[in-house]
């Protein structure tokens, strides 16, 4: 059963009593890497690990700041809050709904930085509850991120061929 998690604001990322930081290149302009983050929910499907193509925005265009967006991991329902939209540099969300046992609050910052004409990613998970979550999190952060990196990375670029 999905509960509400307690809200947060960008002082979480700093505050949290479980953080994980992790960085990859991305060979397409940090533009491009911000719109799939923040413009297309459905996207993340097709290539970060284990969300469905059913993403969506919950609240009505234009997106921003404390947009609501519905995304599936793992067959997980999730409702997302933005709570920074910084184009093309920013990108964060709190989690406000899911089934997450011993979570208690959990967001996620994309912060994107030119580099040698691409981007690099940096995430950060902040999270505070107890129970395997926060070792899952950390875990499996790298390996996921590196994943969804690349597979980011091969879609922008099949992307930009077709333009």
């Amino acid at each position: 059963m999905a509960s509400d998690l307690a809200p947060v604001d960008l002082s979480f990322f700093a505050s949290a009593p479980h953080r994980t930081v992790r960085e990859v290149q991305i060979a397409a302009p940090p533009e491009k890497v911000f719109d799939a983050l923040a413009r297309d929910p459905a996207g993340w499907g097709l290539w970060f690990p284990g969300f469905s193509k059913n993403g969506r925005y919950l609240t009505p265009s234009p997106h921003g700041v404390g947009s609501e967006r519905e995304m599936r991991l793992g067959g997980t329902p999730l409702v997302e809050t933005v709570i920074a939209w910084e184009e093309p540099t920013r990108w964060a969300f709190r989690v406000s709904r899911a089934t997450m046992p011993g979570v208690r609050a959990m967001a996620e910052d994309y912060r994107i930085t030119p580099k040698d004409g691409g981007s690099v990613l940096t995430w950060t998970v902040a999270l505070d509850g107890a129970g395997p979550m926060k070792f899952v999190v950390g875990a499996v952060a790298g390996a996921i991120v590196a994943r969804a990196g690349r597979n980011l990375e091969r879609r922008l670029q099949a992307a930009a061929g077709t333009d």
